[in-house]
């Protein structure tokens, strides 16, 4: 039976701050009764997120495309991909990596068919966050005689759900 179970994406996180990295492994089971060959494995990066690197431990990932071409599976064999973006906008970004190819025909999935209830496919939802920042401004005096001294109280407030850095305030 073909093709590979289970198929899954797994985000290192699942909050993540726009402009840093995610680590998704993508991994890849065989279940029998017999070998695989021809395998391939589609997992474009859909917009929100900025290839890094790869690290497949079989075959290769073609970022330009989205395929990691396994090649051929032994009942069994699990293999995975390590796949690092960068996240570069706020807002739920959906990744999701299916079964493209296999020579050997399955009886309960289609390779490529973009069926969400088979299990030849997997997909993941990461949130690109940002910092939420607020100010307020104080008077100790509004009414201060004249060539009296006020103090000002500036408030700046990071309401997250990341950590602001670089922050600048300017009066």
């Amino acid at each position: 039976r073909f093709p590979p179970r289970p198929m899954t994406i797994v985000p290192d996180r699942t909050l993540v701050d726009v402009g840093a990295p995610v680590t998704y492994t993508i991994t890849l089971t065989n279940q029998g009764p017999s070998a695989a060959t021809g395998v391939s494995v589609e997992g474009a990066l859909p917009e929100g997120l900025a290839f890094v690197s790869s690290d497949p431990e079989v075959g290769t990932y073609d970022p330009a495309s989205g395929t990691w071409t396994v090649g051929s599976l032994a009942v069994g064999e699990t293999v995975t991909l390590q796949l690092v973006a960068t996240v570069t906008q706020p807002g739920a970004i959906t990744t999701m990596a299916q079964v493209a190819t296999a020579n050997e025909p399955d009886v309960d999935s289609v390779p490529a068919n973009d069926e969400a209830s088979e299990d030849d496919q997997d997909d993941v939802v990461v949130t690109g966050v940002l910092a939420d920042l607020s100010l307020t401004k104080e008077i100790s005096n509004e009414t201060p005689a004249l060539g009296g001294q006020v103090d000002y109280t500036i408030t700046v407030r990071n309401d997250g759900p990341s950590d602001a850095t670089g922050v600048l305030v300017e009066d």
